[in-house]
């Protein structure tokens, strides 16, 4: 038997576009520099409230010039909303890798809960319980959202309401981050995701100035404003008008 030897058969030659089609290559993350300045801003912020409610233990009556601290404390809204949206929004806007809500949730709750409920302890064996009537009050002061309970907002310790605040903002921001990048792709894909940010930023901040007991996140979502453009900033080497 004579034995059939097949030729190779001929490779084709990929067409130019198929050789120049590949996958998009993944852009670096964006490195989020550390804003040095902000610690001064706490410090201000800090005084502010300190002689605040010093003086008005002391005179047991604000005096006048005491009208300026409230809104210098309103400070550390503004970090915070810039402070922890800025991964959440660089994510969006620059293509950084989805925060890791694990180890953010851990993290903020390490931070935050043990000190508060050290306070709350030590508070409550000072001057009992007398101010909280309800399990839904107990509830809200146990787990930092008593702002959102108007009988518990100023129950236990009053100046508490502002950590209140930023808890509940905690816990809402990967929720809004998630809300504003899906309705990005579904309403507007075409639209830069920095000015689709600003617009549902925007939108938030006019309801929270528009109802009484959201007024003070419109700080916050001030500060989540500033982190958007400040990534875009850093994305574009200019300053946005």
């Amino acid at each position: 038997m004579t034995e059939t030897v097949r030729e190779p058969r001929a490779t084709r030659p990929r067409p130019p576009s198929a050789r120049r089609r590949r996958r998009p290559e993944r852009r670096p993350a964006l490195r989020l520099r550390r804003v040095d300045g902000l610690d001064g801003l706490r410090v201000l912020g800090a005084l502010a409230v300190v002689v605040y409610h010093v003086l008005g233990a002391v005179l047991e009556a604000n005096p006048r010039v005491g009208v300026i601290m409230p809104p210098a404390a309103f400070t550390f809204f503004i970090i915070s909303g810039f402070v922890i949206y800025r991964p959440f929004a660089a994510s969006h806007v620059a293509g950084n890798p989805p925060t890791d809500l694990r180890r953010y949730a851990v993290g903020r709750a390490i931070r935050v809960l043990p000190l508060w409920w050290t306070a709350l302890v030590v508070y409550l064996l000072v001057f009992g319980t007398g101010r909280l009537d309800s399990p839904l009050e107990w509830g809200a002061t146990l787990t930092l959202t008593h702002y959102a309970v108007p009988g518990a907002r100023f129950a236990v310790i009053g100046p508490a309401w502002a950590l209140s605040v930023e808890w509940i903002f905690y816990l809402v921001v990967p929720i809004v981050a998630a809300g504003i990048a899906g309705a990005h792709r579904a309403l507007a894909p075409r639209a830069e995701a920095a000015s689709f940010q600003l617009a549902g930023l925007a939108a938030i901040g006019a309801v929270t100035a528009a109802v009484a007991d959201l007024r003070p996140f419109v700080a916050i979502v001030v500060g989540m404003a500033l982190a958007v453009v400040s990534i875009r900033q850093q994305q574009t080497r200019r300053t946005p008008a």
